[in-house]
């Protein structure tokens, strides 16, 4: 992911929001395509230190000290 800020919503399959530590849905949520609330998460990693993304095969996330977030590509 070269470039964050010209990222869409329709880039990602599914975003994740929760307390950090788990990413099963334990401790958070999950929102499918099409959902408003992977607009909102898009916003926080185009708002986000670069340094501060981890970006993996399939994913981008974000560990912050109370949440973390993940938005997915495949």
């Amino acid at each position: 992911m070269n470039n964050i800020s010209s990222l869409k919503t329709t880039d990602f399959i599914r975003a994740y929001s929760g307390r950090p530590g788990c990413a099963c849905g334990c401790r958070g949520t999950y929102y499918e395509a099409g959902s408003k609330m992977i607009g909102r998460i898009l916003r926080k990693f185009q708002a986000a230190d670069p340094s501060t993304i981890a970006v993996g095969p399939g994913y981008l996330a974000i560990d912050g000290a109370s949440r973390a977030w993940v938005l997915y590509t495949e």
